[in-house]
Order: C-alpha cells, then structure tokens, then sequence
C-alpha cells in the first residue's frame, strides 16, 4: 500500500537480524508466487533493487526507524517509491514501484523484522544461487548458464580465440544446489507423493505464519527450502522441473565419464 508505513515498518532496530527457519520459509512463500512457469520453464517474474536504489530505500527506513523511537509520525512507502521514480527518471523501463512493493511484501513475510537491504540480499541471494542455477539447469543442463566456455588463447587467420573447455557442474560454488538435487531424488516422496499427487502433510509445519510453507526443522538448507516452497506454490509442474533438472544433472555426470 503506498500510503501504509506504521504498521510495517520494523520496530526499532536497523542492524542485521537472523534469519529462522519460519522467516525464510515464509520469504521463499511469498516469492514462489513471482516465479511462474510458461509450458515446462520457469520464468523469474521478480526483480531486486540495485545497489544506488537500495541506499535510497535504506536511508528512507532509516528515518522511519528514528521516527518511530520518538513517537513522531513516519512517511508512507509512497514517498519512498517517488523517490526511487526520480532517481530512475532515465531509466523509463524499470517499475520501481513493483520492485520496491515487493521488497516490502517480502519484508513483511520474513517477520518485519529485517531491515530493507537484509531483504534486498536475501532475495539477490535466492535468484543468483538458487532460481537462476536451477532455471540453466533445466534449460541447459548446467547450474551457471554463463558458465565460461574458454580456456587458454588460440589464433586463427583473423581472430584470437581460445579452444573449448567442457562444461562442468562438479564445482563448489555448486555444491549446496547438487545436495539438494541428491535428497529430492533420494527422499523425494518428502517432498512429493506421486501416489496422491500432493505434497506429504508431515512436512508442513503448523508454525508458519504463512500457510503453504515448508518444514521448520533448522537442519534443511537453503536450497531445499526453495525448492519445497515451489513446489508447495506449484505442486505438479515443478515436480516435473526438478525431476528433469536431476536428469539433466546426472546426465552431465555421464557425460564427463565418457568425455
């Protein structure tokens, strides 16, 4: 709501607050409903705010932050948006309302209790190491679509080029997405039940605020976490997109046998 702001703004603290198990289960919920699928692909229908825009948001809930310790009234997220629109005024193409509702959507969610840029990361975080990866994963049959493809330089007649290097997912930067690809194949029917078409009711937790989402157990990862969120939002089709995305994984272990 662009005039709302007392009743979401964080209480008084403006440094970094843990994240529990029920606050990223309930941000992965409320972002679920931003990835949609088009036929089998997921298309990332959610952006985050950039470096420059995040310092803007940040400084406006500072102040709010302040005002609200002293009693004083504090400025609606409409202010704040109109901000972010002026200092975008080049760039005609970003909806920094969108974005920015969103962000405060997800802050909400998460417990209000973390402060705006821990809300900006988290979600940066969750595109960059989870969405993005899984989304090349299915598409690709790679964790990083970008991944590079060149080794050492090699000239021809006209241009310098540098001879293939085979794409690999066996890298550590991969290692928290291949864990949780290895326990959905291997425990998939906690995440799914085939027989019934749905999602086990053991592995919903009754303490989350928002309804839908995940286990609380402290022990599952982040990944997982996402993962399961999906597939609460999703059910069907994103079964379908992990399973491929396993399939393609151990494809590419096959592949770099024989290679």
């Amino acid at each position: 709501d662009g005039t709302a702001g007392t009743d979401d703004t964080p209480e008084t603290s403006t440094e970094r607050v843990v994240w529990t198990p029920e606050d990223t289960d309930n941000f992965h919920w409320v972002l679920s409903q931003y990835t949609r699928f088009e036929g089998d692909k997921i298309e990332l229908n959610h952006r985050y705010l950039d470096n420059r825009d995040i310092d803007i948001a940040e400084a406006f809930e500072r102040e709010n932050i302040a005002a609200k310790k002293e009693g004083k009234p504090i400025k609606p997220h409409s202010e704040c948006i109109a901000l972010l629109e002026k200092a975008n005024e080049s760039n005609s193409g970003k909806n920094c309302r969108r974005v920015y509702e969103l962000l405060i959507e997800l802050q909400v969610a998460a417990g209000n209790k973390h402060i705006v840029r821990q809300i900006n990361t988290k979600h940066i975080n969750t595109r960059s190491r989870w969405s993005v990866p899984f989304q090349s994963l299915h598409e690709v049959g790679y964790l990083i679509k970008n991944q590079s493809l060149r080794g050492s330089k090699k000239e021809d007649s006209h241009r310098v080029f540098a001879p293939i290097t085979p794409r690999t997912n066996v890298e550590r930067k991969n290692l928290a997405a291949i864990k949780a690809l290895l326990k959905y194949a291997t425990h998939k029917r906690t995440f799914w039940d085939d027989a019934t078409q749905s999602i086990p009711s053991s592995t919903i937790s009754k303490n989350i605020a928002i309804p839908g989402a995940s286990s609380v157990h402290e022990d599952i990862p982040e990944p997982e976490r996402w993962i399961r969120a999906m597939i609460k939002r999703h059910n069907k089709p994103m079964v379908d997109f992990m399973d491929k995305c396993v399939l393609n994984l151990a494809n590419s272990y096959l592949q770099e046998l024989k290679d």
